[in-house]
């Protein structure tokens, strides 16, 4: 069922990109956090930094809710000082926080694609715009750059560290190490700079043993079920068992036994930047 969910939800973006990319709110090259990127958690959409800018409706839709002041109606302090949504024909809402206050338009009904809908945040403000897209037909939230038009990316993804850990022990990889066999987990230091410099997420992260695909995930979507929250798409993870405190990621448990054997772990963005790195590790 899992597979069959994964499999329609990837043909419907398929059929999305086709439609049309939808056009960024602001500049790409404010892009502060890309999906997935770690802040306090895994962000599920992007941020930019373009201070005091029009922000520009990515398609045609309608408008869901604007509320720019700094409580919502019951009281409720607003996050990030604004809340805006935009119903699209393709079964996309697109979300929008951090807007000037004061400044979101008064729309009511269709908004046009291009059209203004707010300022971004001032110089100094300590606030940054955020883009959410939500599929409401899934229900869940998608990697906006799915959608969003593709920009020329020559950043390969880093890949600073590999470690083993079990039982609280934590073992750096080098070219060759020697670990004791048993159950371990790996933990990964993989990041993708976004445009201003930040450390985000790359797209897609593999491990392989022995020639062999053990782990691998597409940061494509994030969702809440059971009071939990769920990673992507297909190989769906828990948040709180995939992401660390630190912003690491972990995979496994993997059961290593005696012998020599090799990993391969890669990290790849969406324009198809590669960074891949192997060790050879002897289990004892």
């Amino acid at each position: 069922m899992l597979k069959k969910r994964s499999a329609l939800f990837a043909m419907a973006m398929m059929a999305l990109t086709l439609l049309g990319a939808f056009q960024w709110p602001v500049k790409p090259e404010a892009l502060r956090l890309n999906f997935g990127s770690y802040a306090s958690g895994f962000y599920k959409g992007i941020e930019l930094n373009l201070p005091d800018a029009p922000v520009l409706a990515p398609a045609k839709g309608e408008m869901l809710f604007a509320h720019d002041s700094p409580r919502l109606p019951g009281g409720y302090p607003m996050p990030g000082g604004s809340l805006a949504a935009l119903a699209h024909s393709s079964g996309i809402i697109s979300i929008y926080t951090g807007m000037q206050p004061g400044s979101l338009a008064n729309y009511r009904g269709v908004v046009e694609q291009s059209e203004i809908l707010g300022m971004s945040p001032v110089q100094g403000s300590g606030r940054y715009l955020g883009f959410y897209l939500y599929d409401q037909r899934e229900r869940r939230y998608i990697n906006p750059h799915i959608l969003l038009a593709a920009t020329p990316d020559a950043r390969v993804p880093l890949i600073r560290s590999v470690a083993l850990v079990s039982g609280g022990q934590e073992q750096i990889l080098e070219r060759n190490s020697v670990i004791r066999q048993g159950s371990w987990r790996f933990v990964i230091d993989a990041i993708d700079l976004t445009a201003l410099g930040l450390p985000g997420a790359p797209f897609d992260v593999a491990v392989a043993l022995d020639g062999s695909e053990r782990f691998r995930v597409k940061y494509d979507s994030a969702r809440m079920a059971a009071g939990q929250s769920l990673l992507f798409s297909d190989n769906v993870q828990s948040e709180r068992d995939y992401l660390l405190a630190d912003g690491r990621i972990s995979f496994g448990p993997i059961t290593l036994t005696k012998g020599r054997s090799s990993i391969t772990v890669s990290a790849t963005d969406l324009t198809g930047n590669k960074r891949e790195i192997s060790y050879t590790i002897t289990v004892q």
